[in-house]
C-alpha cells in the first residue's frame, strides 16, 4: 500500500497532471497524501520539521522571490499577473514536494522515482505509436502557449506522455533526471544492474522522442560520470544502446517521421535550423531600466511569450531584471550546494543552467523543484552502499 502510494503521489507531483482548469495534479497530491497521513495516523509534523530546517536558506530564496514577483506585479498595477500565477503552481509543487519528502522518508524514493518516469517512458511509446489514441491523455495535458507553436515540430511521440507538459517541458525533465537515475544505480543498486540500465535506457530514448535538447544533457552527464567515476564499461553500455536505438528507429515503420525529425537537426533547410537561428535572436540586450527593474510582464500583449523570446534567462530578465534572474539561479544552487555528491552538484547545475537557456525551467518547470528536491535530501541522507563496504 505505501509503494503504490509513494508511487502514485510522486507521479501526481512530478508531471503535474492537468485536473481541473488551471489547477494542476499536486494539489491533489497534497489532500491524497494529508488524508493517507490521517488514515494511517502518521505524525509527519517532526519530520517535516527536519526537512525545512535540511531547506531553510533555500526556502527562504523562495519566499524572497515570490515577495518580489508580487511586489513587481502591484508596481505595474496587475496588467499582467500571470507570472504571479505561475508561481503559485510552483509554490503549491514546493509544499507538495516537502510534504512528500516528509511522509515518505526512506530510501525507496529514489527508486520511486526511477519507476514514475520508467512508466510514463511506456505510456510515451504505446501512444505515439497509436496517436488516434490519444484523446485518452489530452484531458490531463495543458494547452500548448502561442509563443511556442512555431516551435514545436512534427514527432507525436513529444506530447505522448501522461503529463501536463509536453515537448520541452517534458524532454527537459528527462534530460535533469537523467544523471539523477544514473546515480541511482551507481550507488544504491546492489544487484542486478544491468535491469536498470535497461531501464535507463528505455528512459533515455522517451526523453530524446520528447526533445532533441535532451541529447545534449545525456551527453553532459555521461561525460562527468566518467570524469567523477571512472567506469570505462561506460562506454561499452553507451556504444551498444546506440546500436540498439539507431536499428530500431531505422526498421521500424512506426517511427519513420521520428527519424525524419531528428534528422532535420543536422539539415540546413530543416525545421531545425530555422529554430536554432530563431533562438539565437532570443539573445539580446534590453535597455537600461528594463535590464535592472524589469517590465512586470510575462505575456505578450496579444499573446505569447513577452519580448518575443522564451529563454529562460531573458523571461526572468524582461520581468524583474537582472537581479530577479540572479535570485531564480541562486535558488537552485542554495539546493545543490547542500550536497556533497559532486558528481550531483556539478552535472545539474550544467544541465539546470543549458535548459533554462532553451526556456523557462528553473523554479517554473513543474517538475523541476520535486526532482531536485528529492534527489539532494536523499543523497545526502542515506550513504551508499560502497561506502559501508
Amino acid at each position: 500500500m505505501k509503494a503504490f502510494m509513494g508511487l502514485f503521489c510522486l507521479f501526481l507531483i512530478v508531471f503535474d497532471l492537468r485536473i481541473i482548469g488551471p489547477v494542476g495534479s499536486s494539489v491533489l497530491a497534497i489532500v491524497i497524501m494529508l488524508i493517507y497521513s490521517i488514515f494511517l495516523k502518521i505524525n509527519i509534523f517532526e519530520n517535516l520539521i527536519k526537512v525545512l530546517t535540511f531547506y531553510k536558506y533555500s526556502i527562504f530564496i523562495f519566499m524572497v522571490i515570490c515577495f518580489f514577483v508580487v511586489f513587481r506585479i502591484l508596481v505595474d498595477s496587475f496588467q499582467d499577473y500571470s507570472y504571479f500565477l505561475s508561481m503559485m503552481k510552483a509554490t503549491l509543487i514546493l509544499i507538495s514536494s516537502l510534504i512528500y519528502i516528509a511522509l515518505f522518508e526512506k530510501k525507496d524514493t529514489l527508486f520511486y522515482l526511477f519507476m514514475i518516469f520508467f512508466i510514463n517512458s511506456l505510456i510515451c511509446f504505446y501512444f505515439g505509436t497509436y496517436p488516434e489514441n490519444k484523446f485518452i491523455i489530452k484531458y490531463f495535458s495543458y494547452p500548448v502557449g502561442d509563443g511556442s507553436v512555431e516551435l514545436i515540430g512534427a514527432n507525436e511521440y513529444r506530447n505522448a506522455f501522461l503529463a501536463g507538459s509536453g515537448y520541452f517541458g517534458i524532454a527537459a525533465l528527462y534530460a535533469f533526471v537523467f544523471p539523477v537515475l544514473l546515480y541511482y544505480i551507481v550507488e544504491q543498486v546492489n544487484s542486478n544492474k544491468y535491469i536498470y540500465y535497461i531501464m535507463l535506457f528505455v528512459i533515455a530514448c522517451a526523453g530524446l522522442m520528447a526533445g532533441r535538447v535532451a541529447l545534449l544533457c545525456y551527453f553532459i552527464s555521461l561525460i562527468t560520470f566518467l570524469v567523477f567515476y571512472r567506469k570505462i564499461s561506460i562506454i561499452f553500455y553507451i556504444a551498444i544502446g546506440s546500436f540498439i536505438f539507431i536499428n530500431i528507429v531505422n526498421n521500424v515503420d512506426e517511427l519513420e517521421f521520428f527519424k525524419l525529425w531528428f534528422l532535420n537537426l543536422y539539415s540546413e533547410g530543416g525545421r531545425e535550423s530555422s529554430t536554432i537561428q530563431e533562438l539565437k535572436t532570443m539573445f539580446y540586450m534590453p535597455d537600461e531600466l528594463t535590464f535592472l527593474f524589469g517590465d512586470g510582464k510575462f505575456k505578450g500583449e496579444f499573446g505569447g511569450y513577452y519580448g518575443s523570446t522564451d529563454v529562460g534567462y531573458m523571461r526572468n530578465i524582461l520581468f524583474g531584471g537582472i537581479f530577479f534572474c540572479f535570485f531564480v539561479i541562486l535558488f537552485i544552487f542554495s539546493i545543490l550546494f547542500k550536497s556533497n555528491k559532486f558528481f550531483l552538484i556539478v552535472t545539474l547545475s550544467f544541465i539546470a543552467l543549458l535548459l533554462h537557456g532553451k526556456g523557462l525551467f528553473i523554479i517554473n518547470n513543474p517538475g523541476f523543484l520535486p526532482i531536485i528536491l528529492l534527489s539532494i535530501y536523499y543523497s545526502q541522507k542515506y550513504v551508499s552502499y560502497k561506502a559501508l563496504k
